[in-house]
């Protein structure tokens, strides 16, 4: 099952571009926006800047229409992002709801939405259409993408029209009642054009928020079944009311609909959504704790579902797309349906580049990617010690993890915990800023040569390491590093050396406060002295850093239970955003590593992949220089205060 994210595209456009950042580190897979031009920002100038400042992610509209652009110009517009950024794209279309409504122009038929479907997938795939009697074609497109085209319905005709020409179909509601009606309609209409099983993809896209208070949930997601109840009102129309047809789970409840009002769409509090009751909230949205989206979402996806997509308009956007990278994502990503008589076949999809192809077809996380992150399953419990062989914990055999935080396979400890701290308010995401530096601690010889008490064998993490400062270094980001060095009578060592002996080899002068010349520092990037475990105690580090104006601060090195715990907290504490790379970081057992990782997570800072703090180093803008986000006229728009 992949998962998406549904924006809405409100100003600041910055806000929009982090949410989708934020939904990337999860480890979604699909970044999806509205397309009313009208009431919010247009879709595919931030779609373009989401692209620019993600690395996986596949983005497009949910969903546009065959009226608000012409159809080359779409086509062109999904060309042009596919040719900057690769084959990243997705189009959700629909007959136009609010994006001609709003401008009083009624709804487009569903003969002119299969028309523009052709037209929009042949130009992007390079090749000859017939347009209205003139032959296009786009002679800059030298290789063309395969543009997935979902088609958006509810209605009989429409669910034959998507099972006959679409390549997924788009529920805008998670009841499973409706899902299994509507897609069984769907597959039946594929079978009789002849397309193969599994043929069209199956999209639900629904309101979720996780959480405990589900009284506050409701109201903040009775808006969406105004939404749908405009649809509704047109299959209504159509059908007649009481249609053999049209299921009455899906129309009873809007009896007592009065007039819509635009002015609302798709916003929680919307004052014309007081007819939906709390039954149909119930129905169409995922509600309750985690464990209650995790059943729902397995239910939805047994009857077929590949894909699951949250609308994100209420007030807990950041906490609920953490908590399903934390809890859900693990649990779900990636796995298929148990197979139902009308499921299609496991989906095989490209793999990232040098990859291949992966089939997932499975509920097992074992070795599983979601978002470009592993994901690989640990046995319940942890024994208290090292792994067996092992000289120290570092990125090689520990628990896989979102790219948000340290990773919870379904039934380890870490599932159980990150639920219970999950509702008790704890591990939301401290985030990005734009002027980062990277802080490498202790990677000196003491720590990095196993044969020495302190030491262990950190070769990956310093390979991981290296091209993190490679990537800063490229950008004329600070760069510093720490040692620990103490003089020969050890008195500056104080009860630090009494707790830990082996540190006395620690002396200044010595080859084992130098440090590992895998990394070796240039002249101009500081080396910090210290004595115990922050990098912050006692140290100028923090005044050099806001000297510098850094806000964020990307930490690697050793150890994951000493000093780099010791040295997050206090970066915390000191308000810089904390970063902690995952996989640059390391300890010298498996449980305080895990723990560590996990209990910074919880509370000081956000464990992350490298493959993450790559990507957001990318999307700082080519030019280098600290801070550097692209042009600084477009800065200025996208950082403006909302309105």
């Amino acid at each position: 099952m992949d998962f998406g994210v549904v924006l809405q595209t409100d100003p600041p456009a910055r806000r929009v571009v982090d949410l989708a950042r934020r939904a990337e580190a999860n480890g979604f897979t699909h970044v999806w926006v509205f397309d009313s031009p009208v009431l919010w920002q247009e879709p595919f100038v931030v779609l373009a800047r989401i692209l620019a400042e993600t690395e996986r992610v596949i983005v497009g509209p949910m969903v546009t229409n065959p009226g608000s652009r012409d159809w080359p110009v779409l086509a062109s517009t999904f060309a042009t992002l596919n040719d900057a950024y690769g084959p990243r794209t997705i189009c959700g279309i629909g007959r136009g709801d609010s994006a001609l409504r709003v401008i009083g122009r009624k709804p487009r038929t569903l003969a002119e939405m299969v028309e523009a479907m052709r037209v929009v997938k042949g130009l992007v795939a390079g090749e000859t259409v017939d347009y209205h009697g003139t032959e296009l074609r786009f002679p800059w497109v030298e290789q063309g993408w395969d543009l997935p085209m979902w088609g958006a319905g509810y209605g009989p005709r429409a669910l034959d029209c998507v099972g006959r020409h679409a390549d997924g179909f788009v529920l805008q509601l998670a009841d499973p009642q409706i899902l299994e009606w509507t897609r069984t309609a769907v597959t039946d209409a594929a079978a009789a054009q002849g397309r193969a099983p599994g043929s069209v993809a199956t999209c639900v896209v629904a309101p979720a928020y996780v959480g405990d208070d589900v009284a506050h949930q409701r109201e903040q997601l009775r808006w969406f079944g105004g939404m749908v109840g405009n649809h509704v009102a047109d299959l209504v129309k159509r059908y007649g009311e009481g249609s053999a047809g049209v299921p009455k789970a899906l129309t009873d409840y809007i009896k007592d609909r009065a007039d819509y009002d635009y002015a609302h769409h798709g916003r929680a509090g919307n004052p014309a959504t007081d007819f939906v009751p709390d039954d149909v909230v119930d129905r169409f949205c995922v509600l309750g704790r985690v464990e209650d989206h995790i059943a729902k979402l397995t239910t939805l996806r047994d009857i077929g579902a590949d894909h699951f997509a949250i609308y994100l308009m209420h007030d807990a956007e950041d906490e609920t797309l953490d908590a399903y990278g934390r809890s859900v994502l693990p649990v779900l990503a990636g796995t298929a349906a148990a197979r139902s008589p009308h499921s299609p076949a496991p989906a095989t999809r490209p793999g990232p580049a040098g990859e291949g192809t992966r089939t997932f077809s499975g509920a097992s996380s074992d070795g599983r990617k979601a978002g470009g992150v592993t994901r690989t399953a640990q046995p319940t419990g942890f024994s208290g010690g090292a792994t067996a062989g092992s000289k120290r914990a570092g990125s090689e055999g520990r628990h896989g993890a979102r790219a948000a935080g340290v990773g919870r396979a379904a039934g380890d400890w870490q599932a159980a915990t990150g639920a219970e701290y999950e509702r008790k308010g704890f591990s939301a995401r401290s985030g990005y800023g734009t002027r980062p530096a990277l802080l490498i601690v202790d990677f000196i010889k003491g720590f990095t040569d196993p044969g020495t008490g302190l030491g262990g064998d950190y070769g990956a993490e310093l390979a991981v390491t290296a091209k993190l400062l490679a990537e800063f270094r490229s950008r004329a980001l600070p760069v510093f590093f720490t040692t620990v060095a103490y003089e020969s009578h050890l008195r500056d060592a104080g009860q630090f050396v009494a707790k830990v002996p082996a540190l006395s080899i620690l002396i200044k002068g010595s080859d084992w406060v130098q440090v590992d010349e895998r990394i070796r520092p240039r002249p101009s990037e500081p080396v910090v002295l210290k004595k115990y475990a922050s990098a912050f105690f006692d140290t100028r580090l923090d005044m050099e850093l806001r000297g510098l104006g850094v806000d964020t601060l990307v930490m690697a090195g050793c150890t994951t239970s000493g000093c780099i715990r010791a040295s997050a907290i206090d970066s915390m504490q000191y308000g810089f955003h904390t970063v902690v790379v995952r996989d640059a970081v390391g300890d010298r057992a498996q449980t305080p590593h895990e723990v560590n990782l996990f209990d910074i997570d919880a509370k000081y800072g956000d464990v992350v992949s490298s493959g993450e703090v790559l990507g957001y180093l990318r999307g700082l803008g080519e030019r280098g220089g600290l801070g550097t986000t692209a042009d600084d006229e477009f800065r200025r728009w996208w950082n403006r205060a909302p309105a």
